[in-house]
């Protein structure tokens, strides 16, 4: 990187803005009647090397002026800038036109035609007022194009940043939803272990077994924002195994995923997550399950979590970890939005599947 901005953009801005300059240098010697091919060459290639070394003039000196940017030095740089390429400017264009267009010298009063009028020779020096306009003009276009590209490398240089920043405070809130989550989660589930022990010890065991996968699952994810969402499906099932050898047949589940479904990442525990809300919220009674869906859209690629609504008179103490801090997690990952709808029968909550680990969408 050079000041910020990519050499090889420099240079190819440079050699572009040059040659379409050489290209405007020419015009005027392009005569439909008679086309002095020499003539052309020499005028694109005068204007080509002076842009280029007026290019050269403005980037020495910004690398000069790279560590001061206040508003005197910006100011300073401007017009040493342009009495610099002022000089160069008249001292190659004397050079290069008595060497190589000697054409362009005006022709004395002898060779007028002799039906126009005396006319007085113009000063010797009115021939440069012109070069001397163009050069001010190419220089402050140069200006002006260094500045914008060193706004837009530094607009870049503050997204990265920002980005930066956003992915350590997710990744703040993500351990910070893990301590919140882990202690309750196990504090219930040995509570529920130790009365399936003394109630139902053959069901203590598979109880015990999806326990220890949920456990293996949180060491596996304890780093990370996002897993694949195969991945949250299986922490699901086995904390759906868990409730099932919990609540019997007051709760009722089904995933479906359509074969289409392309599939990607989400926030770690997210479905799991809603489900527990789900059951958090309602009453389960044999005579009145608690039915939870787990469905996708494949067009949307999003995935839904639906249960119908049986509100409980009071909701048992949580953990603070629910709908507010999934979508607090989604805003930080691309201030995308958790869609939530209710009516008098359904509870659905829908989450986008990203499309990969360091997605924003």
């Amino acid at each position: 990187m050079l000041l910020e901005i990519s050499g090889v953009r420099l240079l190819k801005l440079s050699l572009l803005t040059s040659i379409l300059f050489g290209m405007l240098g020419a015009v005027p010697f392009i005569n439909n009647a008679v086309l002095q091919y020499s003539l052309i060459w020499n005028g694109f290639l005068v204007l080509f090397l002076l842009v280029l070394v007026q290019w050269g003039v403005n980037i020495a000196l910004l690398i000069s002026f790279r560590r001061h940017r206040t508003a005197w030095i910006l100011a300073y740089r401007f017009l040493l800038s342009t009495i610099i390429c002022m000089i160069l400017f008249y001292a190659g264009f004397e050079l290069l036109i008595s060497g190589m267009m000697p054409q362009m010298a005006l022709p004395p009063v002898k060779q007028l035609p002799p039906d126009m009028p005396d006319m007085k020779r113009p000063p010797e020096g009115i021939r440069y007022i012109f070069p001397m306009i163009q050069s001010l003009s190419i220089n402050a276009c140069i200006l002006v194009i260094l500045e914008l590209l060193l706004l837009d490398s530094r607009k870049q240089k503050i997204e990265k940043e920002n980005n930066t920043l956003r992915i350590a405070s997710l990744e703040a809130r993500h351990s910070q939803l893990q301590q919140q989550l882990h202690p309750h989660f196990i504090f219930n589930a040995l509570n529920i272990l130790k009365s399936l022990i003394r109630k139902k010890p053959d069901q203590a065991e598979e109880y015990l077994i999806q326990l220890s996968e949920i456990l293996r699952f949180s060491i596996y994810t304890n780093k990370k924002t996002v897993i694949p969402l195969e991945n949250e499906l299986e922490l699901v099932k086995h904390y759906l195994s868990m409730q099932q050898l919990r609540f019997g047949e007051a709760l009722q589940t089904e995933i479906i995923l359509p074969p289409e479904m392309p599939g990607g990442y989400v926030p770690v525990y997210s479905i799991q997550l809603l489900i527990e809300n789900a059951i958090k919220h309602n009453r389960l009674l044999p005579e009145q399950p608690l039915s939870v869906r787990i469905f996708g859209n494949a067009a949307s690629n999003t995935i839904t979590v639906q249960n119908n609504l049986q509100t409980r008179l009071t909701v048992e103490t949580g953990s603070g970890v629910g709908l507010s801090n999934l979508s607090e997690r989604y805003q930080l990952l691309g201030n995308l939005p958790v869609m939530i709808h209710r009516d008098k029968e359904k509870f659905n909550v829908t989450i986008k599947v990203l499309q990969d680990e360091n997605s924003n969408h």
